[in-house]
């Protein structure tokens, strides 16, 4: 579960998304630390991108992310789940 936190003054690194749309292609570039600790402050803004209904193909790129566990993990796939039934291809790089 995630929670509402106040940031992790220990997480340095903290995570970022950058979704940018071109025709029906998506491209999503993940940076920072992609852990327990730091993941809820990017939830809202990837359950939007789970949403969106107008791209076909999208590419997730983890090259930028530093570190990730588990909850991080289960973002990313929850995101290519969602797409995935929408219809859209989705291929994840890691760089």
């Amino acid at each position: 579960m995630l929670t509402k936190a106040p940031p992790d003054a220990s997480v340095t690194d903290a995570p970022r998304i950058d979704a940018r749309v071109s025709g029906q292609r998506m491209e999503c570039r993940l940076d920072g630390q992609w852990t327990t600790q730091s993941v809820a402050s990017v939830d809202d803004e990837l359950r939007k991108l789970e949403t969106q209904s107008d791209v076909k193909d999208i590419a997730i790129d983890l090259s930028g992310v530093s570190k990730m566990d588990t909850a991080g993990a289960w973002l990313v796939k929850r995101l290519a789940t969602a797409q995935e039934a929408r219809g859209a291809t989705v291929t994840i790089e890691e760089g």
